[in-house]
Order: C-alpha cells, then structure tokens, then sequence
C-alpha cells in the first residue's frame, strides 16, 4: 500500500457526565504500486466508538480513554496489468482501536 487517506464523520450523544457514544461514517481512498503500475481503490467506512473522562485528582478531567470499532468496504474494481493479466481488487477490513488521548 503506497497511500491511504479517509474523511470521517463522528455524531454522537452524551450518555454520562462523563461519557460520549459516537457513530462513524466515512470515505476512503487506497492506492497500492507494483513494480510498474499503480491501482486505486475506494470505498465507504462505518463505525461505533466510546469516549468517557479519566477524572483523576492529581491530573484533573482532561485525560480520556476511548474505544472503536470500524469496518472499511470497497467497491470491486476488475483492473488489468499492461501485460494483459486481470484481476479484481478489493479493499476492506475491520479494525478495533484502543487508546488515551488528552483534551489541552
């Protein structure tokens, strides 16, 4: 893979003082290189994720943790190398991401 962008959108709704529930949509690009072609894919992303406040006394609110479940689909594409071979191409997957951020 030689490049991958994608553009989200993340609505969500405050369930908890604390705590934040958010959807995700989104676009995404993908281009992958041989030794002598290039190919792009794109697609659609969607997604569920959680936010919540880590409130500690010596640290104050502004540290979170979050949690995210996304799947990336693309359309089908069928390409063709310039030596003549076709083949279909596919991006996709789903993905679980963890983390710790702080708000500043």
């Amino acid at each position: 893979m030689d490049r991958y962008y994608e553009i989200s959108l993340a609505p969500g709704f405050v369930v908890s003082k604390d705590t934040l529930l958010y959807g995700k949509l989104g676009y995404f690009s993908v281009r992958a290189n041989s030794d002598t072609e290039s190919y792009t894919q794109t697609g659609y992303s969607y997604g569920i994720g959680a936010k919540t406040l880590f409130n500690t006394a010596s640290l104050g609110n502004n540290f979170y943790v979050f949690g995210e479940l996304k799947s990336r689909a693309g359309n089908t594409v069928k390409q063709t190398t310039s030596s003549g071979y076709t083949f279909d191409m596919k991006a996709g997957g789903t993905s679980f991401l963890l983390g710790v951020g702080m708000n500043f």
